[in-house]
């Protein structure tokens, strides 16, 4: 490919001078025999156009979304537990079954506190060290601590209330059956 350059006034055989060209600056030798305003033929070689790079997008410095999210779980869970505990104190409960109920409120508020207090603790260290990697570990850790919790107090109240069922089948005395058979069994006075 050749492109064609207009020799400047003053320059004269065997001095040089600069033309730009496809965005690139050549650097052009007056030959010999030629006169300023003349036009010459240059060789030129167009550059391949440069690939374009793709530029990853900047990482987000404090993932505030993240901590939000984690944080507001363990709030939320705090939160509704402590409305528990103001219910009760409220509000007493009656029955046996609310009373034995209202025995695990308070070990959950606590405990929902405690996790609160615990994971604004690590995130502060983690914005202080830009460890920002180990916020999945410390979700995750949430949701496992959050599930055993929820389970080991769902699995007592539910024995307790079996216990509780149990106590007052083994009370409750059926009248006016003696020697009656009552549901296929015996009746405690035959």
């Amino acid at each position: 490919m050749e492109i064609h350059v207009q020799i400047p006034q003053g320059a004269k055989p065997g001095t040089t001078f600069q033309v730009q060209a496809n965005g690139q600056i050549l650097t052009v030798l007056v030959p010999a025999g030629t006169q300023p305003g003349q036009t010459i033929s240059v060789p030129f070689q167009a550059a391949a156009p440069a690939a374009p790079v793709w530029q990853p997008p900047p990482a987000d410095p404090l993932p505030i979304l993240q901590f939000s999210w984690v944080i507001g779980g363990a709030f939320t869970g705090g939160f509704l537990s402590w409305i528990g505990v103001c219910v009760n104190n409220a509000n007493p409960p009656r029955t046996p079954r609310e009373i034995n109920a209202a025995k695990f409120v308070m070990p959950a508020a606590v405990y929902y506190l405690g996790v609160l207090i615990l994971y604004i603790i690590v995130f502060a260290a983690m914005v202080a060290t830009g460890t920002y990697m180990f916020i999945s570990l410390a979700a995750l850790g949430t949701l496992i601590l959050y599930a055993a919790v929820c389970a080991t107090f769902f699995v007592r109240q539910y024995l307790s209330d079996q216990a509780l069922v149990q106590s007052r089948l083994a009370g409750q005395q059926i009248p006016g059956t003696s020697g009656a058979v009552v549901m296929g069994q015996p009746s405690p006075g035959a």
